[in-house]
């Protein structure tokens, strides 16, 4: 018995003496969203890094008609606004954007549109929207 302690008592030293030296993970925030700015809030899906090296997304609410947003993210964390969907050119984006071959970025919305059924389109990377 007496040895079995000592193991284990060694296996927690050994591990005190390996973990010590591990630094705890920070999270660095970019951007915090706020409805006050109109930059859009609730951003559900997943970001995709365009061949520019930005980041664009979409949010699902609000924006200047509360319908979502489409942006665009400089690694530093600089957003800006593309697109505020305004339900005739669609709302409520819940899906990640694609970028095609041709550079620009394509995706879905859940609602809006001519039936109010829903959108597919097309953005460019400086923020031209074709439904």
């Amino acid at each position: 018995m007496n040895t079995c302690y000592k193991f284990v008592f060694s296996l927690l030293l050994l591990a005190t003496a390996a973990f010590s030296h591990l630094q705890a993970a920070s999270l660095n925030v970019l951007y915090n969203f706020s409805a006050s700015n109109n930059g859009g809030i609730n951003p559900l899906a997943a970001l995709v890094q365009g061949s520019d090296g930005n980041f664009y997304g979409t949010t699902q609410g609000g924006g200047s008609s509360s319908d979502g947003t489409i942006f665009m993210m400089t690694p530093a964390g600089v957003l800006t606004t593309l697109v505020s969907f305004n339900g005739t050119n669609g709302s409520l984006p819940a899906a990640a954007l694609l970028q095609g071959s041709d550079g620009n970025f394509y995706g879905t919305t859940s609602r809006g549109g001519s039936s109010g059924n829903g959108t597919v389109f097309m953005i460019t990377p400086a923020g031209v929207l074709t439904t």
